[in-house]
């Protein structure tokens, strides 16, 4: 039977209201992430920013997504510049995630000592022995609640380690992958389920978000 669209659950609201943040919290810190920093170039100077709500979005265009505290520094400056990079991290770089963590302003000072290289398109940091790198042109910016959801047309992509191992986090901590774990088969198409061709839609224009 074909589904159909339906109107407003009654209670729906009132149970979400009662939802307590350190619950949902919780749930979400079961779910594992990868470890990225977000950089930018504003204003004559590097920002940057640890994320784990790094997304593929699309594959035609190539688009990823992050999200970004409306109460951050970094927001307005990745907003206002309108290009950024993204650094993958290794197992071996959690204190680069705690360097960028938080709300508070991350400068060209927090950039002293630490081995990057600029982006040859968009000129923002990528971290030295980055599992892999994107440079994004920001291709549209939705509202999230406390959060802006900024989705970045990647220009450039880069894989810096491939036998590397991924940086993860999960429940409050920061894990790595087993080691004794065998090496991942290569991707096969042809294995894939079948799926069905997404309709067609107009992108969503690009611009700025709105002023909070």
């Amino acid at each position: 039977m074909t589904g159909s669209a339906r109107g407003p659950v009654t209670g729906v609201g009132r149970h979400a209201e009662r939802l307590a943040a350190d619950s949902f919290k919780d749930v979400m810190g079961r779910f594992p992430t990868g470890v990225v920093v977000v950089t930018t170039r504003w204003r004559g100077g590097h920002q940057a920013m640890t994320a784990s709500s790094l997304t593929s979005v699309s594959l035609e265009p190539p688009l990823v997504l992050f999200c970004v505290e409306r109460r951050a520094s970094f927001h307005d400056a990745v907003l206002g510049a309108g290009a950024w990079a993204v650094s993958m991290l290794s197992e071996e770089q959690s204190t680069m995630s705690d360097r960028f963590a938080g709300r508070a302003s991350r400068t060209r000072r927090d950039f002293v000592g630490l081995e990057h290289s600029h982006g040859r398109i968009t000129g923002a940091a990528l971290l030295r022995g980055a599992l892999a790198t994107v440079e994004c042109r920001t291709w549209a910016t939705y509202p999230g609640g406390d959060h802006t959801i900024v989705v970045g047309r990647v220009l450039a992509a880069s894989v810096g380690r491939p036998d590397g191992r991924p940086l993860t986090y999960w429940r409050g901590r920061y894990r790595s992958l087993n080691p004794t774990d065998p090496a991942p088969r290569p991707h096969n198409p042809d294995n894939d389920p079948p799926t069905a061709d997404p309709p067609t839609a107009d992108p969503p224009t690009a611009g700025p978000a709105s002023p909070h």
